[in-house]
């Protein structure tokens, strides 16, 4: 989860060891974080986190590094001056080694060394339907698969196994209660499944050549806590075979992308059901962008842009207006007018041809075209999503036609919703199905093999007029009448 952390700057007097070590009223220009001390403290926001230890112990308190900032702005001698506990202790420390966007201290006209002290703050943090004994989290739902808290209420206990980072692992475990009385506990699914490259790709927003940047997609895990229809509301996560966690989405709160090094990349708060805010950061620490999004529907959403940066630090964009420039960004380069994009945009590939040419007013896309393969594409739209090749009433006849009820499961009575995410093609094939949310494994099997049978049958998702592999949510319902 993200905390807010308190910062404090301290720069103290050093020890020469090589080149002396100055402190802060020996330099002519102090060293600072590129972007001041407003950036480095939103930095650590939303690079630190809370041990989980601490927040089932309830440990608060304070942790203060120390360090040596060199003349080419990296950090040595880094290591704890007043310490709360190992946990977190090395959660500063590792965050101040990833830490790259400093300004050295200057002193007649050169860099030079400079001591400096940092203390952030964890505040309380305590948890809810955690058992400290067991390691678990114990969620009860009423009849209708509504959470509730009292046990008198409850008729179903789901619980979740969780590691020492309070990252769910093993399998989970459901109970039912007849009278007064649980039943024994019944394994569900595993939590954690292997990820695919093109899996991959599509969570973390980013191209094949980008992939490894953020993970090896040979070790990449995605772990998933609820099963439907009971929603145990835990962040789903990419984790790494160390417990590295790549990607942490609670839904309908926030998402966070870090790179391979740990940093984060990317972080979008949402803050109502149509507008969120995204902040994003190049991988060494400089502030990339802030921007805000508007949910127009669900193809189309407006960005109002705050601020952006070049992989310097130079601000292109300060307060909504600037010009983006120099092919860092995404977006390509254009005009940005009280906090919109406007006029002709452009983007080229590395050798100097045209990816893609936009036309905007007022922050809306008017129309662009992209290039690729000697072949021109026109769209109205950035992005489109995966359809079925006729309306959506067609596929759910296909469904009722094809679908078969498993005998073992209608004499046992189960019954549930199954939820599918389908990897689509560029072709409209179907390359990958992955249950997102199990009802059983009998009607799992059935719904992945119904599924299956319309590959062919869908129309590509398509961005900037470019049909991608994308993917596409489908839900299966049995019902015993």
């Amino acid at each position: 989860m993200l905390k807010q952390f308190c910062l404090l700057l301290l720069v103290t007097a050093g020890v020469a060891r090589g080149q002396e070590i100055f402190q802060k009223g020996q330099v002519d220009r102090p060293a600072e974080p590129l972007g001041g001390p407003a950036m480095l403290s939103e930095f650590l926001t939303h690079n630190v986190r809370t041990p989980f230890v601490n927040r089932v112990e309830g440990v608060e308190g304070k942790v203060e590094v120390k360090g040596v900032i060199e003349p080419d702005g990296s950090v040595s001698s880094l290591e704890v001056a007043k310490g709360l506990n190992k946990e977190s202790d090395e959660e500063v420390l590792r965050v101040f080694r990833i830490f790259k966007g400093w300004k050295p201290a200057e002193k007649d006209g050169r860099p030079v060394r400079q001591q400096f002290s940092y203390s952030l703050s964890f505040g309380p943090g305590g948890l809810e339907e955690f058992n400290r004994d067991s390691y678990e989290f114990g969620f009860l739902f009423d009849g209708k698969f509504r959470k509730v808290k009292d046990d008198k209420e409850a008729m179903y206990r789901l619980g979740v196994k969780v590691d020492k980072n309070g990252i769910p692992a093993g399998r989970m475990q459901f109970s039912t209660r007849t009278k007064n009385k649980w039943s024994a506990p019944q394994a569900l699914e595993a939590i954690r499944t292997p990820a695919e490259s093109n899996v991959l790709q599509l969570l973390l927003g980013v191209e094949e050549g980008q992939l490894r940047q953020y993970v090896d997609p040979s070790d990449a895990f995605i772990v998933r806590a609820g099963t439907e229809p009971f929603e145990a509301g835990l962040p789903e996560y990419i984790v790494t075979s160390d417990g590295r966690i790549v990607r942490e989405l609670l839904p309908g709160s926030f998402s966070k992308v870090s790179y391979a090094s740990g940093q984060t990349a990317k972080v979008t708060l949402l803050e109502s059901e149509v507008i969120s805010q995204t902040i994003g950061w190049y991988p060494n620490s400089i502030l990339k962008e802030k921007y805000y999004t508007q949910k127009i529907n669900d193809t189309t959403s407006l960005e109002k842009i705050i601020q952006v940066s070049d992989s310097s630090g130079a601000r292109q964009v300060v307060k909504g207006n600037g010009y983006i420039s120099g092919g860092d960004h995404p977006w390509g380069e254009g005009e940005v007018r009280n906090g919109y994009r406007v006029g002709t945009w452009r983007s080229f590939h590395p050798d100097g041809t045209l990816r893609f040419e936009e036309l905007y007013e007022d922050g809306k896309l008017v129309r662009g075209k992209s290039f690729r393969d000697g072949k021109e594409f026109e769209y109205t739209q950035q992005e489109t999503q995966p359809r079925y090749s006729g309306q959506i009433r067609d596929f759910y006849k296909f469904m009722a036609s094809n679908i078969r009820y498993p005998a073992e499961a209608s004499r046992s009575r189960i019954q549930g919703r199954v939820i599918l995410s389908i990897m689509i093609e560029p072709g409209g094939d179907i390359s990958n199905i992955e249950v997102t949310r199990s009802a059983s494994p009998l009607l799992d099997a059935e719904a992945v093999r119904v599924v299956m049978l319309s590959s062919g049958k869908w129309i590509a998702g398509q961005k900037r007029g470019i049909p991608i592999r994308s993917t596409y949510s489908v839900p299966v319902g049995f019902q015993l009448e």
